[in-house]
């Protein structure tokens, strides 16, 4: 419902056309793949429950500010169109969900180690208690 209302919320916080047109084609591109943001999100608190709150919180800078900066200065110049006002801002909206996988990915890598490593860790304390 929200996919074929989203000029009608756009609207909301402006009436001007061009604003709601730009609101509405971002929406449309970053909310289609908002799933992606909430896998991350699942890996990131997932490897905070195991205990590694500094982990998660490089993975989350290094993904979501670093990259984003890499985006803006190294990868948009080389596919920037000038004069072609949508394809560049195409190009600038993507950053978000691309940053979200990688988030996702370097979150799912980590959180399988870090999981092997506490499994591991239990697995020697609980036989030392036993013994």
């Amino acid at each position: 419902g929200l996919f074929f209302t989203r000029e009608f919320f756009c609207g909301i916080m402006s009436d001007t056309r061009i604003v709601i047109e730009y609101a509405a084609f971002r929406e449309a591109v970053v909310g289609c793949l908002y799933v992606i943001c909430g896998l991350a999100n699942v890996f990131q608190e997932s490897i905070r429950g195991l205990g590694y709150s500094n982990t998660s919180l490089a993975i989350s800078i290094t993904a979501n500010i670093v990259f984003r900066i890499f985006w803006i200065l190294v990868i948009y110049p080389l596919l920037a169109v000038e004069g072609d006002i949508m394809r560049n801002y195409l190009i600038i909206c993507l950053v978000w969900p691309i940053s979200w996988a990688i988030t996702a990915l370097l979150g799912a890598v980590v959180l399988i180690f870090l999981y092997k490593k506490t499994k591991k860790r239990v697995a020697e304390a609980s036989s030392a208690l036993a013994t």
